[in-house]
């Protein structure tokens, strides 16, 4: 398991706390020991306070970036040619 003191990496879903505090795919931060409320707290990188978060929610190592180095998150935009023949609602 995770020790106190180790560099984790965020690898869930985003979100955010009611402190201003946001999660971000991929953020850096470190233990800071079990949680009473979930598996461990963390603080990472730009948080004002400690959090708590579970296990399969952190990475010994950075995770993953999607094809083109997307991470969850990002802003696309799509520069293909319009489809023809579909309103708003698809069809």
């Amino acid at each position: 398991g995770f020790k106190a003191g180790e560099t984790v990496y965020y690898a869930g879903k985003g979100g955010g706390y009611k402190n201003g505090d946001m999660n971000s795919y991929g953020a850096t931060g470190e233990v800071k020991g079990p949680s009473t409320t979930s598996d461990l707290d963390c603080l990472f990188e730009g948080h004002k306070l400690v959090h708590s978060y579970r296990a399969h929610q952190l990475s010994r190592d950075p995770p993953p970036l999607f094809a083109g180095g997307f991470k969850p998150g990002d802003r696309l935009y799509y520069i293909g040619s319009a489809v023809l023949g579909y309103d708003a609602s698809g069809k």
